[in-house]
């Protein structure tokens, strides 16, 4: 299985996610998950359905996979994240298709 989700650049007040706080999340993926993808800075935007309110931010793209059994962990990972980055909200895509180290 593979996850999906997009690190801020940037807290809610504009100021920039230090690299140590970097540093924690990508430890903490590959001590349960074994690794991950990291992208360059690119800039993404979501209204929130509630507020109508429009957040555009610089985010980073980060893809990871998770056996089928380890799953359930997963969530509770990206519950830390948001609080971590102080997020209202998290992205979360999961895609079922079988992942292959050739």
């Amino acid at each position: 299985m593979t996850f999906t989700t997009y690190l801020p650049t940037h807290y809610n007040n504009f100021r920039p996610v230090p690299d140590s706080v970097f540093d924690a999340v990508l430890d903490r993926l590959l001590d349960m998950f074994g690794g991950y993808t990291l992208d360059s800075p690119s800039f993404g935007a979501w209204k929130d359905p509630t507020t109508g309110q429009v957040y555009r931010e610089e985010v980073r793209r980060l893809t990871f996979s998770v056996e089928h059994k380890r799953a359930d962990a997963v969530r509770p990972c990206i519950l830390w994240i948001k609080e971590l980055l102080r997020q209202e909200s998290m992205y979360l895509a999961q895609s079922s298709d079988p992942v292959e180290f050739v």
